[in-house]
């Protein structure tokens, strides 16, 4: 696979890209429509006049704002996820941070956990701590997985 990423100032003597992807916003944005939805239709809705209920449209602009706030954010973040010969790559970029953070787990180390709905997770496999966590979509959470069992054989 040709990456449409250049990762040469990540990688070690003799390194080679094998897998490269981006993460999946599109879990991330269709929860966060989903919640403004929400929230405008507990906004607008009629109520019985109930506590919870007034407490409920008071809430519902502060929740809907800190949504979207979160939502807008998530468009300068950009990260980037890559598999070498080696090791498994995150960098993640964003505009307020001067460097960008390289996080990265050799292949003799790694363990892939994959949950339906959630971030593809990849633990030490000796101290089952997590080291990445990455969103990505099924077919990208397949070849990792199947690149993983490989190189650990």
């Amino acid at each position: 696979m040709i990456p449409d990423f250049d990762w040469s100032p990540w990688l070690e003597d003799g390194e080679v890209v094998v897998w490269s992807a981006k993460p999946s916003m599109v879990p991330l944005w269709l929860m966060g429509i989903i919640a403004i939805t929400i929230v405008v239709g507990v906004a607008l809705g009629v109520h019985d006049g109930s506590a919870k209920a007034r407490l409920a449209v008071s809430i519902a602009p502060w929740f809907g704002g800190f949504i979207a706030i979160i939502m807008f954010a998530s468009l300068f973040v950009r990260n980037r996820y890559c598999a070498t010969n080696r090791r498994i790559l995150t960098v993640h970029f964003a505009q307020w941070r001067r460097t960008p953070k390289l996080s990265a787990v050799s292949f003799q180390d790694a363990e892939v956990q994959i949950a339906p709905r959630r971030p593809t997770i990849v633990r030490s496999r000796k101290t089952r701590k997590q080291i990445l966590s990455m969103n990505l979509s099924k077919k990208d959470e397949a070849t990792l997985f199947e690149l993983v069992k490989e190189k650990q054989k």
